[in-house]
């Protein structure tokens, strides 16, 4: 998968989970944005370009997925208001990344 694409397929994933906050897990994107994901690791584009040992991705624009990431407070959001803000704020940082 080129930069390019998976910075697409990402902005896609996110904006939809961001105006779609009632999903709570991977597993249950819809199967057209399933799609998309499905082969990559962690079904995140992202992660398919950048992951390397130890869970660490210095190159990916979102950092890492950690305790203190935006898609670790999404993962683990207890209501629709957090995890659409951090779906959001993986947007906004994935669109400011330079190809």
């Amino acid at each position: 998968m080129t930069k390019e694409k998976a910075k697409a397929v990402t902005i896609k994933v996110w904006s939809f989970l961001r105006d779609h906050s009632e999903i709570r897990s991977k597993k249950y994107y819809p199967s057209w944005l399933w799609e998309k994901v499905f082969g990559c690791r962690n079904y995140c584009p992202l992660c398919e370009l950048f992951y390397q040992e130890n869970a660490t991705c210095p190159d990916c624009p979102l950092g890492s997925c950690n305790e203190s990431s935006d898609y670790y407070r999404w993962m683990c959001a207890a209501n629709n208001e957090t995890r659409s803000i951090c779906a959001g704020n993986i947007v906004e940082k994935v669109k400011a990344w330079e190809v």
